[in-house]
């Protein structure tokens, strides 16, 4: 008698005995114990189940790819490439042409127009200069424009802004664009007036906040333009003062 044949004259028992509840209970089974037997054969072994109804060999095992070989030294990144800053441009120093002393206030007035400024109200005169609002000129006493290479313009920002000139000498007169930016009317000697029109690095020059026989060249003057400045009063006469300013431009 085969084994085929034994196999099926159980079945056959078990059908008989126990219904198709035992049927499926035997097929677990024998699940359970192929389950065993492929886990536990090698590779390249003949497996058989059920009494060699049904047989097979385990195909060996697929080496499995070796994973590229991992790096100890972390990844360099290199950060992204900064342009390099562009300096703020420096606005331009004017040098006027040299007028009579009768017709410097004609020039005076021009270059107000020019620059579409309006004097102080009654009621924004005495404010702190960094309260007067732009398109405005003003007034204020030369000495709150000194400073050194270091400092900023605190004590100047500080300072009051007149509607009218205080002083008929130690006045500076100031101009606030309608960007805000600041200059300062100035004049100065003839030798002076060539050489900050050169503007060579490091100019240094001395300039008058009022217009004087000897300080005739009106000079515009951006206040970022300048690295030191020195107030000082000298006289002209006995009785009479003149406010200079010793000046170090960039």
């Amino acid at each position: 008698m085969t084994a085929n044949t034994q196999m099926d004259g159980v079945l056959t028992e078990v059908f008989k005995r126990y219904g198709v509840i035992a049927i499926l209970a035997a097929i677990a089974l024998g699940a359970t114990i192929w389950l065993v037997a492929h886990l536990s054969a090698a590779p390249g072994t003949q497996i058989s189940l059920l009494w060699g109804l049904a047989s097979y060999t385990k195909s060996p095992s697929v080496p499995s790819q070796a994973a590229p070989p991992r790096s100890d030294v972390a990844p360099t990144f290199l950060p992204p490439s900064v342009p390099a800053t562009t300096p703020l441009a420096l606005r331009p120093v004017e040098v006027f042409q040299k007028v009579a002393q009768s017709a410097g206030q004609a020039q005076l007035e021009d270059l107000r127009k020019r620059e579409a400024l309006r004097e102080l109200s009654e009621f924004e005169g005495g404010k702190r200069i960094t309260e007067t609002p732009p398109g405005t000129y003003f007034f204020t006493l030369a000495v709150f424009i000194d400073r050194d290479e270091k400092e900023s313009y605190s004590q100047l920002e500080r300072g009051p802004a007149y509607r009218f000139p205080p002083s008929p000498f130690g006045t500076l007169e100031l101009h606030r664009n309608k960007a805000a930016q600041m200059s300062a009317v100035v004049f100065t000697t003839d030798g002076d007036a060539a050489r900050v029109a050169a503007m060579s690095a490091g100019s240094d020059c001395i300039v008058s906040a009022a217009r004087t026989d000897q300080f005739q060249t009106l000079v515009y003057l951006p206040l970022e333009r300048i690295v030191t400045a020195r107030a000082r009063r000298s006289e002209l006469t006995n009785r009479n003062t003149i406010v200079l300013i010793d000046l170090r431009l960039r």
